[in-house]
């Protein structure tokens, strides 16, 4: 980290202090940049102040002009979360502070370690986290969106909106990569056409099973990698895709993005309904249809990655079914191989073709 930034950063806390939950004056800062994600960087910031306080804070700097509005969906809903111990409190936001000069978001610093640190989830952490996903989803709206949820429409509005940003975004930046990325990914290009066509066809299908008006509270990015164990209890972060949306949609996302399958997903899903979810007979059938559907996300995700940077990668948590942790680091296009044949067994399509 540039001492400049680390100037920058400590002037903007001197100004802002009087929003922290601290007594006296601030005497010292001290910054720390962790690995920032996509769209922030991300410092730890620890303040000191004359009457003897001591306190440490995540500060978020956007990174990526169009995605600002992000931030403020995680401020917001934070706001409205702020007396649950799930999510961290939030403490200011400013969409374009004078130091920073990019939208800032200051919030809690949980003290913990990710869940499954261990390499394994205990059966106690393994309900905390269904318990968790219920307690979320109890919040209901009538509107749907990014939050504050803004739009009126139905279920079937709310997974065609997501269907075509993702499309937008990432095949997008797919075709924007043609013509530098691999022959073997270039060449993909009609059957990927054909399961966009296919994966459109059936959700337009699946309407009349999308119908409802009443939408709940989404984290956004519900998996194993947001969670932090402190004190017994689990704290979700990285609030920033926050939305109103269908439960049904989110439980399917967290089994997509945690391997979950078989009796591991049944278990879940009765722990679930257990702790307050709503499962019933519409749920379920909105269930098999995200998990239809959603795996074109994934993989179009991982295209626009592989395109761009075949050999670059991430680290994958994948959920066993005795609860194991397995974490490998994965190339993007080892990754987008993996999430192509995941998507055709959701569509049924049979695809022997090599790479």
């Amino acid at each position: 980290m540039s001492l400049g930034i680390s100037k920058r950063v400590e002037q903007f806390i001197y100004e802002v202090y009087r929003e922290l939950p601290l007594e006296g004056e601030v005497s010292a800062v001290d910054v720390r940049e962790l690995v920032g994600g996509y769209h922030n960087h991300v410092f730890v910031v620890s303040v000191k102040t004359t009457a003897g306080d001591f306190g440490e804070f995540v500060l978020k700097v956007n990174r990526i002009k169009k995605l600002a509005y992000k931030m403020q969906s995680e401020f917001e809903v934070l706001k409205f979360l702020r007396d649950e111990p799930f999510a961290p409190s939030v403490f200011y936001f400013s969409s374009k502070p004078r130091i920073l000069g990019s939208p800032a978001l200051l919030e809690e610093y949980i003290q913990g370690g990710m869940v499954g640190r261990a390499g394994a989830l205990t059966k106690k952490q393994f309900e905390r986290i269904a318990s968790l996903m219920a307690n979320i989803h109890s919040n209901t709206f009538k509107k749907y969106g990014l939050f504050p949820p803004s739009r009126k429409g139905t279920f079937f509005d709310v997974a065609r909106d997501n269907m075509e940003r993702t499309i937008r975004e990432f095949y997008g930046g797919y075709l924007r990569n043609l013509k530098n990325a691999p022959s073997w990914i270039v060449r993909l290009r009609p059957k990927v056409d054909v399961y966009i066509k296919k994966t459109r066809g059936y959700l337009k299908a699946s309407r009349d099973h999308l119908s409802a008006k009443r939408f709940f509270l989404l984290h956004g990015d519900f998996g194993i990698g947001n969670m932090l164990a402190r004190g017994g209890k689990l704290v979700l972060i990285d609030w920033e895709n926050a939305r109103a949306g269908d439960s049904a949609s989110e439980m399917v996302y967290f089994f997509i993005h945690s391997g979950i399958r078989g009796d591991l997903e049944s278990e879940f899903l009765d722990l679930y309904k257990k702790k307050g979810g709503l499962v019933d007979d519409s749920f379920l059938e909105r269930f098999k249809i995200y998990a239809t559907i959603m795996p074109l996300g994934p993989m179009l995700w991982a295209l626009e990655r592989a395109s761009g940077n075949a050999g670059g990668g991430l680290e994958d948590l994948s959920l066993m079914k005795d609860l194991r942790i397995k974490k490998e680091s994965v190339p993007y296009g080892e990754l987008l191989k993996r999430r192509l044949v995941k998507l055709e067994e959701a569509l049924g399509v049979s695809d022997k073709s090599e790479f």
